[in-house]
């Protein structure tokens, strides 16, 4: 099977489960210890997560997360981007800080950085929980939701932990055992060196700014990987470097 015929066949897979599976709802968890708490009519709140630091929606971002996420979870497991990523390694990042907003951004030109965020955020989570139940109260009273292969106590689910996590890693998981270790990596390779044509700003900047730090780690004594890296990763990162290099250099022409 050719790597698009493939990954259109993982996206079509997800897209089944998004249509079947039972969605939650998200808002911002707010402190209310001197709060009287309300008594709540029978299901209400049933299906509903609060999470610290959630971006609280305004009028218009409302209304898309009530009457458009579904069709906005879609356009993203559709997304060229996102499927390519699904398979790679260490793209949680570049998927919930670069792809997913920038895919909210074409289809809602008129939202601004904030509404953006906060679309993407509970896009995210949907993606990150979709299908998965509540367990729960353990002997402590606390309720636990699996997101990217983890149990969170619901009492500890903060949006700072969005940006690590990867919402499509049960997806990756499927397709881990469904290959052989060879064929997997194969895969990627083809991936990451499609993916090298192109870089965007955004994409050279996350790059930067978080994988090469993460790459230094792994590759103690040495600053940054060479453009004939053999692991396709390291050769994007150095891509990047160059990538903002050259915008550095464009800037400063400009300002003589």
């Amino acid at each position: 099977m050719a790597v698009n015929d493939f990954l259109k066949a993982i996206s079509a897979s997800l897209l089944m489960e998004q249509v079947m599976a039972p969605k939650w709802n998200f808002k911002t968890k707010v402190d209310d210890e001197d709060t009287p708490e309300k008594p709540k009519k029978p299901g209400e709140d049933d299906h509903v997560i609060e999470v610290k630091g959630l971006p609280k929606l305004n009028e218009k971002t409302k209304a898309i997360v009530e009457n458009d996420l579904d069709t906005l979870v879609a356009t993203t497991l559709s997304d060229k981007n996102i499927r390519e990523a699904i398979i790679g390694e260490g793209m949680a990042e570049m998927i919930t800080e670069v792809y997913i907003p920038k895919i909210i951004r074409d289809t809602y030109p008129d939202l601004n950085e904030e509404e953006v965020d906060a679309v993407a955020k509970h896009t995210i989570l949907t993606i990150a929980t979709q299908g998965e139940q509540v367990v729960g109260p353990d002997d402590s009273g606390n309720k636990f939701i699996k997101i990217a292969n983890k149990f969170v106590n619901l009492n500890d689910l903060d949006i700072n932990l969005i940006a690590e996590i990867n919402p499509f890693q049960r997806a990756y998981e499927v397709v881990s055992k469904s290959l052989t270790p060879e064929v997997l990596r194969t895969i990627q390779y083809v991936i990451e060196d499609k993916r090298s044509e192109k870089l965007t700003d955004e994409e050279a900047i996350l790059l930067f700014t978080k994988y090469l730090p993460k790459w230094r780690e792994e590759n103690p004594g040495k600053v940054k990987p060479e453009i004939n890296d053999g692991d396709p990763l390291a050769r994007r990162i150095a891509m990047a470097i160059e990538h903002l290099r050259q915008l550095k250099r464009n800037k400063l022409a400009q300002q003589q």
